[in-house]
């Protein structure tokens, strides 16, 4: 809560008066219209920087996401049987696809 001082100084100062006390001091508030403002920007880089980051959280999401234990026992026997084959060229555009 924030007191207002200067209204009692003023009022005893006018002997009892409240017609001298200009009507903005009973607001309770000190502010007037040349408050200032905080603002801040970031750089490019900072920018960047923010982007990546939350690309690289969604990215970790994706991969802490619970497995289809159905999946991985039919990837186990593909594994196994030796029927299991995947090009580089997919597994890379898998990975740049998820970051773009």
């Amino acid at each position: 809560m924030n007191i207002n001082t200067n209204v009692y100084k003023q009022y005893v100062k006018s002997g009892g008066s409240t017609r001298k006390i200009p009507s903005y001091m009973f607001s309770g508030s000190e502010k007037t219209s040349s408050a200032k403002v905080d603002t801040f920007s970031l750089s490019a880089n900072a920018s960047l920087f923010r982007e990546c980051g939350k690309t690289i959280k969604s990215a970790a999401n994706e991969v802490a996401a619970p497995a289809d234990e159905s999946r991985i026992d039919s990837l186990r026997q593909q594994i196994k049987n030796g029927q299991y084959s995947v090009s580089s060229g997919d597994i890379a555009d898998s990975i740049l696809e998820r970051i773009v």
